[in-house]
C-alpha cells in the first residue's frame, strides 16, 4: 500500500498539535487534528504519553502501512540529528535532557516508523514556503513573533542556517541588541514590560494591549516603536539574503494594523522593497512544514545540513527561545 500520509507534529512549550497530511497534495486532514496540553515539567514517561496520545488520535485514521513518517517540530536546544533532548537552562523539558525521543516514541506507538527532526522555527518556514511555491517566491524570511522571536530563511524550499547572508544560526533573535539580544526586545515580554511602564498597569497579553490601542495614543505608540526598531533590525539581512517575501506570524503579527505602518516605514527609509504578508495558514504552518520532512526533495539537503550543524551545536542552542 502506497505511504501516502505523513504525521505532522508541532511541540509547543506547553501544547502539542498533531495531524494528518496528504503528500502530494501538502494538504493537512482537519478530522486528524489533534491538540493536547502538556506539563512540560513532568517525567519523560508522563511527557511521552501524552505527546503519543495526541499523535495515536492523528494516526487512528489510516493503517499504518499508509505512515511515511512522522515530523516533528520541536523547539531547542534539541540534537535534531540524534532525536535527542538538551533542554538545560530553559524553563521546559528538563526530564528530556539526554532523552532519546525517537526510541520513545517508537517504543510506545509499537511501529518502525521513520522520523524526522526540525527546529520549530524552520517548520514553520518551510510550511509557508509549501503554501507560497505556486506563487514563484524563492527566497523567503519567517518570522515568529510571540513569547519568544523565531525566524527561518527558507531558499528554494531549503533552510539556511550557514551562511553570511543570515544571522547565526538564522536566528534574528540572538542577534546582540541594546544591553542583551532581540529576543528580549521583540517579544511578549517587552510588551508586557513597555505597557506596565507607560500606563502603571499589568497586562495579560499583546491582544489585551492592541485592544487598547484605539484609544490611547501612549499605547499605540507602544506598537509604533516596536515596528520600527523590529524594521531596523531585519533590514540588512533581509538585504543580505535577497528576500522577496517576508512572512509574519505569531500571536503579535495579529496586531500588525498597530506597527505595520512604521514597520514599512522602517524599511523604506532603509531602501528596502520586499513584499510582505501575514501567515494565512498561522498554527498550521509548522504542522504542514514538519509534515514535509518525509518528502525526500526536501529532506535530503535538511538532513545534509543537520549532518553539517551536527551534534549539538549549531542548530541546537537557542535557535528559537518559545
Amino acid at each position: 500500500m502506497e505511504k501516502q500520509y505523513a504525521v505532522g507534529i508541532d511541540i509547543g512549550g506547553s501544547h502539542i498539535s498533531t495531524a494528518l497530511v496528504e503528500m502530494k497534495s501538502n494538504q493537512l486532514l482537519d478530522v486528524t487534528q489533534a491538540e493536547r496540553k502538556v506539563d512540560n515539567q513532568a517525567e519523560a514517561a508522563q511527557i511521552m504519553a501524552t505527546w503519543c496520545d495526541a499523535i495515536q488520535h492523528s494516526l487512528s485514521f489510516v493503517a499504518p502501512s499508509q505512515i511515511a513518517g512522522l515530523g516533528l517540530a520541536m523547539p531547542g536546544p534539541f540534537d535534531y540529528e540524534q532525536g535527542i533532548g538538551d533542554f538545560e537552562n530553559v524553563e521546559k523539558y528538563q526530564h528530556l535532557k539526554n532523552f532519546n525521543v525517537t526510541t520513545a516514541l517508537h517504543e510506545r506507538l509499537q511501529q518502525p516508523f521513520t522520523i524526522r527532526y526540525v527546529n520549530d522555527a524552520i517548520a514553520f518556514g518551510l510550511g509557508e514556503y509549501g503554501y507560497l511555491e505556486k506563487e514563484g517566491f524563492q527566497r523567503m524570511t519567517a518570522i515568529t513573533l510571540g513569547t519568544g522571536l523565531g525566524s527561518s530563511f527558507i531558499n528554494k524550499g531549503v533552510p539556511v542556517l550557514d551562511d553570511l547572508s543570515v544571522p547565526k544560526k538564522g536566528w534574528f533573535g540572538g542577534l546582540p541588541y541594546k544591553d542583551n539580544i532581540a529576543d528580549d526586545y521583540f517579544t511578549t515580554r517587552w510588551f508586557l514590560k513597555q505597557f506596565y511602564e507607560v500606563t502603571g498597569q499589568t497586562a495579560t497579553g499583546v491582544k489585551e494591549i492592541s485592544d487598547l490601542a484605539a484609544s490611547s495614543s501612549l499605547v499605540r505608540n507602544i506598537f509604533e516603536v516596536f515596528g520600527e526598531r523590529l524594521g531596523q533590525l531585519i533590514g540588512k539581512w533581509l538585504v543580505t539574503f535577497n528576500t522577496e517575501i517576508l512572512i509574519l506570524g505569531g500571536n503579535i503579527s495579529n496586531a500588525y494594523a498597530w506597527f505595520g505602518s512604521a514597520l514599512e516605514h522602517s524599511l523604506r527609509v532603509q531602501n528596502i522593497q520586499v513584499t510582505i504578508r501575514l501567515s494565512v495558514l498561522k498554527e498550521t504552518a509548522s504542522l504542514l512544514g514538519s509534515a514535509m520532512l518525509l518528502e525526500e526533495t526536501y529532506w535530503q539537503p535538511i538532513a545534509l545540513l543537520l549532518k553539517k550543524c551536527s551534534h549539538r551545536r549549531v542548530m541546537n542552542e537557542d535557535i528559537n527561545r518559545n
